[in-house]
C-alpha cells in the first residue's frame, strides 16, 4: 500500500504481478500437453486452478492500480498503467480460453472414452509450445519495450497462425474423408 504514494514504484509492483500471470499462463499451456494422451482428470483440475490464479491476480492488479491518484500520474505513468492493465487483461482472457475451450474439449473427449490420437497429440503439443513461446515473447516486449522483442513477438504470432491454419486444414481434410470428429 505504501508504494501507491510513488506511482513508478506501484507500477513496477503491478508489472511484477503481471509477469506472475504470464508464468501461470505458461504453466497452463504445459499441462494440457501432458494431459492430451492420458486420462488424468487431476491435471485438468490443475489447469482450472491456474486459471483461478490468473483471475485473482488480474482482479488484484486492477484494484491496486485504481487506487493510484490520477493527479499524481505523469503521462509516462499513465501510459505504463494502461500497458499493465491491457497485458494483465489479455493474459487473463487467454487463460479463460485455455480453461474453457481447450480443457473443456479434452475433458469431454476423456469422458466419452475417446482420447486423442498420437497425431492429434503431436499437433496440439506444437500449438501449445508455440503459444508458450508467444507468451514469453509478449512478456519480453511488456518488460523491455524493445523493438527487436516486438519483432520476435510478431514472428511468433505469425508462426502460430501458420500452425493453426495447418491444423484447420487437417481437420477439414479429416471431415472430408468421413471422420466424424478428427480432433
Amino acid at each position: 500500500q505504501s508504494a501507491l504514494e510513488s506511482p513508478p514504484t506501484a507500477l513496477a509492483a503491478a508489472a511484477r504481478e503481471a509477469l506472475r500471470m504470464a508464468d501461470a499462463l505458461e504453466a497452463m499451456l504445459t499441462r494440457p500437453g501432458e494431459t492430451l494422451a492420458i486420462t488424468v482428470h487431476r491435471q485438468i483440475g490443475d489447469v482450472r486452478r491456474l486459471d483461478d490464479v490468473l483471475d485473482r491476480l488480474n482482479t488484484a492488479i486492477e484494484t491496486y492500480l485504481t487506487n493510484l491518484d490520477p493527479e499524481a500520474l505523469s503521462d509516462d505513468d499513465q501510459r505504463r498503467l494502461t500497458q499493465v492493465l491491457v497485458f494483465a487483461s489479455n493474459l487473463e482472457a487467454a487463460g479463460d480460453v485455455v480453461d474453457r475451450d481447450l480443457m473443456g474439449h479434452i475433458a469431454k473427449r476423456l469422458k466419452r472414452g475417446r482420447p486423442l490420437t498420437p497425431d492429434d497429440c503431436s499437433e496440439a503439443r506444437q500449438l501449445l509450445d508455440r503459444l508458450g513461446a508467444t507468451v514469453r515473447a509478449a512478456a519480453a516486449v511488456f518488460m523491455s519495450e524493445d523493438a527487436r522483442a516486438a519483432r520476435q513477438l510478431a514472428a511468433e504470432k505469425e508462426a502460430f497462425r501458420e500452425l493453426e491454419a495447418a491444423a484447420t486444414r487437417a481437420q477439414f481434410a479429416g471431415l472430408r474423408q468421413g471422420q466424424k470428429n478428427p480432433l
